[in-house]
């Protein structure tokens, strides 16, 4: 690969390829200096780093090695265990079954479905012919039927993308989120408590929610969630542990999950963070509402980089678009001065004293 193909991959990809390629400390380098330090080591300018200790992250198994996504060549078996989360018991995915997931281009000849189960995602290869015939985007959601290739568990067909069957899609008539036009909001969101109702909150705006305590902060964004009219609604939470998983259990059946464990790498958990992102959008495009119900935003900075990229296309991916749809940020925000970048980003503020909410 040259530089300006290993330029457009991003920097979760370059990253992972920097490491099984043998670049020292990938995660403390930009992205001009993992491409530059990968090509000297593919190219024989420089040896690859060989850790003398256990110390340091280890590197995860996609079913596949990262090179064979780059280049398009999948040999191994799939993989079975969990992928963005731990713990979790392995699954098995059968041949010619259907089966439904997110889709991630991985770089501009290989694409994953990544398949929730359970708190984690496990990963499928989608061939690049598919990607191709079907304009296929990251934060897709298809519904697919699986084959065997080389012993590989692959993406074999396409059912429905993102609710449109097949038969009914057409790649050339796709809006890009980019190119939609942002009106100000003006459609208000109906909630079925009336105390949320009382809120005023209008589709695609950014609603900061301020509290001290963080099982009260859960529960009420979450009763936000299943309470409101979007007709699409996200859950992000970096953080989940034991102690707080038993708050899934009260959300909502249609509400999509973006979730890793307090124990996955940083990595694992930018990489589901920009996943709801690109999901969001797609549910935009497509014309439909959705509210990102973020839980909580001091998480989201923690798992971040320095230039705070992440967080940054978060908290602005709120829109609502003009013949499109819209997206509405909740967002439980730090009581420090960590997000404090941000508040100038809100439509509404309010505060939980005692379950419940007052504007700020």
């Amino acid at each position: 690969m040259n530089y300006e193909q290993l330029n457009e991959l991003s920097i979760f990809a370059l990253r992972e390829l920097a490491r099984r390629t043998g670049v020292y400390s990938p995660t403390s380098k930009k992205k001009d200096e993992l491409i530059n330090d990968i090509l000297d080591i593919l190219e024989g300018r420089k040896e690859p780093h060989v850790a003398k200790t256990r110390q340091g992250r280890p590197p995860k198994n996609y079913g596949y090695t990262f090179a064979d996504v780059l280049y398009h060549t999948p040999t191994q078996q799939a993989y079975q265990g969990p992928v963005l989360s731990q713990n979790v018991p392995t699954f098995k995915y059968e041949t010619n079954g259907l089966i439904s997931g997110y889709v991630e281009i991985v770089s501009p000849v290989s694409a994953c479905l990544w398949v929730r189960e359970n708190t984690a995602f496990n990963c499928i290869y989608i061939p690049n012919s598919l990607v191709n015939m079907y304009g296929l985007k990251t934060g897709d959601f298809i519904h697919a039927h699986l084959e065997q290739e080389e012993g590989q568990t692959i993406v074999g067909s396409i059912s429905n993308i993102n609710n449109c069957p097949i038969k009914k899609y057409e790649k050339n008539k796709r809006l890009d989120y980019s190119d939609i036009r942002h009106i100000l909001p003006s459609k208000l969101i109906h909630f079925d408590k009336t105390e949320y109702e009382e809120l005023d909150i209008k589709l695609g705006e950014s609603v900061y929610i301020y509290g001290n305590d963080n099982n009260c902060n859960t529960s009420t964004i979450i009763n936000m969630l299943n309470s409101s009219s979007a007709t699409k609604k996200i859950y992000i939470n970096t953080v989940l542990a034991e102690k707080n998983k038993i708050y899934l259990d009260d959300i909502n059946g249609a509400v999509e999950l973006f979730t890793s464990c307090v124990t996955d790498t940083s990595e694992n958990a930018q990489h589901v963070v920009n996943l709801a992102i690109e999901r969001a959008k797609r549910i935009l495009e497509r014309g439909d509402d959705v509210i990102i119900a973020v839980d909580d935003v001091k998480s989201v900075i923690g798992i971040d980089n320095d230039d705070m990229s992440l967080t940054k296309n978060l908290m602005s991916v709120t829109k609502d678009g003009e013949n499109a749809g819209s997206i509405t940020l909740f967002a439980i925000m730090p009581m420090d001065k960590s997000a404090s970048l941000f508040e100038k980003l809100a439509d509404k503020k309010f505060k939980i004293v005692e379950h419940k909410l007052y504007l700020l």
